[in-house]
């Protein structure tokens, strides 16, 4: 199925202006997600230092929470990081989150195009779901081409391991073997 795609489409472009826009925005977003949590939490002054690229987010991130007392780390994938607080701890922990991730944000990127969603959905209905029930993971029914791309990101279908093996070994054996991201697709 992946020769059958052909090439990734390419994405829309975001001028300088453009991404410091989305990511004071997102910013803004972070902060709201802390507020809906711990209404009284105090906002901090930190400053953006880079962005981070996909390969060093986890480890960026698991530092620069460990540096301010969080008990955090890499999943088992390395892909994601893992971190629990004691109830005591939960509002400091969730601001020591926001300002790692004002700190070392990933770049803003433009919304999906419908092109980048339509091949991604073929994607995801072409391999990644038949792959995942091959792994004994069955898959909700796929929503139309045309309703996934209309509804993004609110499509509710999105093909995945089970929620019982995420994390572990196995999951991570599956999530390896299926990817949900297309080669070459940004």
């Amino acid at each position: 199925m992946l020769r059958e795609l052909g090439p990734a489409p390419k994405p829309a472009s975001f001028s300088e202006e453009q991404v410091e826009e989305a990511r004071r925005a997102q910013v803004e977003g972070e902060w709201e997600n802390v507020l809906e949590r711990f209404p009284d939490a105090q906002r901090p002054d930190v400053a953006f230092i880079r962005y981070l690229a996909d390969d060093e987010r986890a480890q960026v991130m698991v530092d620069c929470l460990v540096d301010r007392g969080v008990d955090a780390e890499l999943s088992l994938s390395g892909n994601e990081v893992s971190s629990s607080s004691p109830p005591e701890q939960e509002q400091a922990d969730a601001v020591s989150h926001f300002e790692c991730r004002v700190q070392f944000p990933v770049r803003p990127w433009p919304p999906l195009t419908a092109e980048q969603l339509g091949y991604l959905f073929d994607y995801l209905e072409g391999f990644t779901a038949p792959c995942l029930e091959a792994h004994g993971n069955p898959q909700p029914a796929a929503p139309t081409r045309e309703f996934f791309i209309e509804n993004w990101p609110q499509q509710n279908w999105f093909p995945g391991p089970s929620l019982e093996i995420m994390g572990t070994p196995e999951g991570s054996a599956i999530e390896q073997a299926c990817p949900v991201t297309p080669p070459g697709f940004n």
